[in-house]
């Protein structure tokens, strides 16, 4: 995930470019954008994971899902 130190520095960067090279510039963009396309591939990998998860919840019938999420784990209650 994008690290607070990143969002500090960009931000650092934004409010005193002059201080900075042009060199660092890049570099910490190039950071940035590592960070992104990292946070990008874990949210794909949940996303999917959850997709794969309501997949499974459409196949239980109605009631065994209600009685699971009452504490049943699934049994009946007589």
């Amino acid at each position: 995930m994008i690290t607070h130190d990143i969002v500090h520095d960009l931000r650092a960067m934004a409010a005193n470019s002059e201080q900075f090279t042009k060199n660092e510039v890049v570099e910490m963009l190039q950071e940035a954008a590592d960070a992104i396309e990292a946070d990008r591939k874990v949210l794909e990998k949940v996303r999917a994971g959850i997709m794969d998860a309501l997949g499974h919840l459409e196949k239980i019938p109605g009631q065994r899902i209600r009685q699971s999420w009452n504490g049943n784990g699934g049994s009946q209650k007589s």
